[in-house]
């Protein structure tokens, strides 16, 4: 028996046998007065460790590793349960008293400016020995520098690919998270252009708007000019009468024009105008249903279907949610079962309606939740040992905590579909992408 004063948040308690051949590590919630641990047989994991520089074996490089243990408001974390390795003169390491169903980070120390430099997770089973082959090292980070404003003006204006492609490109990412597309058309060295880029990225008044649009920049002059000129007629709109030097073009998530502004509409005595600017977004943001409401109307389609519901949380500004959603879209087999519900930020209510959802279930977004027809919770996207939210599922473990809960969940899908869906996202399937 031991007692222990804490903060009233869930614990993380490590338990080993001597030698550590047995261990555990388990999570206290704050109510609990007694714990009941279960030691399994300690796992290992050997591998060879590649350089980041020369790509060969890296001989007697300490590796230090352990479980990522959150703080008090999730938004932070320590490196716990862990330890350090040194390579053998051939690179080979060897990692021992491994606390099997629980990822381990792993790290080779900092850099100079500071910077973690990370190698991939691992995991392993209870017992398990397993070889992770060559580990190549990742190139070590640099200390993030923030683009100039010009940098960034630049980089917009900067096409790769055709035109035609750039265009497909945006049409398919705002239907697939629900913005509307905010051409320019201009030049990088107008003044207006550049007061328009200042403000999207230096203003805080153009937050409110920022996340509602998806800026494409099309240069107008020299070799750009002609199929600027042909994308401004698809758009039903005209370069004509100086437009070729500043045009602001509005599409909706179905690639239909919902308005057009060009300078005189835009302008203050020949400067861009910010209030003009944001309030001409401001009143052509997607509008979006109440959260609730989509719910509901998702657990009645269930009851129809005899379906499930995943309910998605996601923002805008969510790359890992974007890939999710990605990932659903190109490979659409778990429509059989289920019907998916993406709960943007955006729609009133959602951010409520999720933190009554999680119930306390810790974790970033992409979080997903599968409920019955009923709206009752049959799995979340928290791993059950350590409470960890496997978000986009790229790691092993996430992955095989996504096809639990869709094996436990499904009802016309097979199992042998579930694999062969899940296994996609590392690459397996012959159709990933």
């Amino acid at each position: 028996m031991f007692r222990v004063t804490r903060q009233k948040q869930s614990t993380y308690v490590h338990i080993n046998s001597s030698g550590k051949k047995l261990a555990a590590v388990v999570i206290v919630k704050p109510e609990q007065t007694r714990l009941d641990v279960e030691l399994k047989p300690t796992g290992t994991v050997t591998g060879r460790l590649l350089s980041d520089e020369t790509k060969s074996a890296w001989p007697n490089k300490k590796i230090h590793y352990g479980i990522n243990v959150p703080g008090e408001d999730n938004r932070t974390w320590s490196t716990r349960f862990g330890g350090s390795t040194m390579t053998d003169d051939a690179g080979r390491f060897k990692i021992e008293g491994l606390v099997g169903g629980w990822d381990y980070s792993v790290n080779l120390g900092t850099t100079d400016d500071g910077m973690y430099h990370s190698l991939p997770d691992f995991s392993v089973e209870p017992g398990e020995t397993k070889d992770l082959g060559d580990v190549q090292a990742p190139p070590a980070p640099k200390r993030y520098v923030p683009q100039t404003l010009e940098e960034r003006i630049a980089a917009a204006f900067a096409i790769e690919g055709s035109l035609a492609e750039r265009f497909d490109k945006a049409l398919k990412s705002i239907q697939l998270v629900n913005q509307h597309l905010l051409i320019v058309f201009g030049q990088p060295e107008n003044p207006l252009i550049h007061r328009l880029m200042e403000i999207r990225y230096e203003e805080q008044d153009f937050y409110e708007v920022r996340d509602e649009f998806l800026l494409m920049a099309i240069p107008t002059a020299g070799d750009g000019k002609k199929l600027a000129g042909e994308l401004a007629m698809k758009v039903d709109e005209s370069l004509d009468n100086d437009r070729d030097q500043f045009l602001l073009v509005v599409l909706n998530a179905e690639g239909e024009k919902v308005d057009a502004a060009d300078a005189g509409e835009l302008s203050t005595e020949g400067e861009l105008s910010k209030e003009k600017l944001i309030e001409w977004l401001r009143s052509h943001k997607p509008e979006f249903p109440a959260a609730r409401s989509v719910l509901d109307d998702a657990l009645r389609r269930a009851t129809d279907e005899d379906k499930r519901v995943i309910v998605q949380e996601t923002a805008t500004w969510c790359g890992p949610c974007h890939m999710l959603s990605r990932f659903l879209k190109e490979n659409p087999i778990w429509e059989e079962d289920y019907i998916l519900v993406k709960m943007d930020h955006r729609l009133p209510g959602a951010q409520e309606l999720m933190k009554e959802m999680r119930d306390g279930a810790q974790g970033g977004i992409p979080w997903f939740v599968i409920l019955d027809a009923d709206g009752t919770k049959l799995a979340t996207s928290n791993e059950p040992e350590s409470g960890d939210n496997i978000g986009y599922p790229s790691s092993e473990s996430g992955q095989d905590h996504f096809a639990k809960m869709l094996n436990q969940t499904r009802q016309r899908l097979t199992e042998k579909q579930v694999n062969d869906l899940v296994s996609k996202l590392s690459g397996d399937g012959k159709d990933a992408k």
